[in-house]
């Protein structure tokens, strides 16, 4: 049988598949890409990605960086309230995907990748702290809470810090050639860990 793979978030998968329009990843599997510029946790819905009808078998979910900037910059509220809000938003969605999928499913979660100064979008060195901040503070709740929720968090190896490793361009959100060939390792290892489980 055809195993469904369903890529799903913001730009930043968007890369990916503009720079690997296309990518084969295994015989008798079919890759459908989904992404939104400037994507939030709520254009993860329900109208964009028609989960009920794909009913892919595996979804590798990558968005909440723009959700996170946006808090960053949001000093009336505290940190702490900005991470628990996007946590509790990602799970929200997360569960309601879930429900639409077929019934034997693996959903990934990519982690949220941190981000650097830019005149346009970070434009102050508070902004910037702010944001990684609850960035970590975001991927370290869905790392805890993927052992209570239907989701496995991945790490994304290669990509643990795209700042200090030079794999962002210069606007300081999106990866540049080297961050996205790693990028696209780190999807295909998602995958393989996937499958390994479905055939389990």
């Amino acid at each position: 049988n055809e195993m469904k793979l369903a890529i799903v978030g913001s730009s930043l998968v968007g890369n990916v598949f503009n720079a690997n329009p296309k990518w084969k990843f295994k015989s008798k599997t079919k890759i459908t890409w989904h992404f939104k510029p400037g994507g939030h946790i709520d254009d993860l819905d329900y109208s964009t990605v028609n989960f009920k009808t794909l009913r892919p078998n595996i979804v590798f979910l990558q968005t909440a960086g723009n959700d996170c900037s946006d808090a960053g910059k949001n000093y009336s509220k505290s940190i702490n309230f900005h991470i628990s809000t996007i946590t509790e938003n990602y799970l929200k969605a997360i569960s309601i995907i879930q429900k639409k999928l077929s019934e034997k499913n693996v959903i990934l979660v990519g982690k949220i990748l941190n981000r650097s100064y830019h005149w346009k979008h970070l434009k102050h060195k508070n902004d910037v702290e702010r944001t990684n901040i609850i960035i970590n503070g975001v991927n370290k709740e869905l790392h805890q809470q993927q052992n209570f929720h239907d989701f496995i968090f991945w790490r994304s190896r290669g990509l643990e810090d795209v700042v200090t490793s030079g794999l962002l361009k210069s606007d300081g959100t999106h990866l540049n050639y080297q961050g996205l060939s790693k990028h696209k390792k780190a999807i295909k290892y998602a995958f393989i860990h996937a499958l390994g489980i479905l055939d389990s």
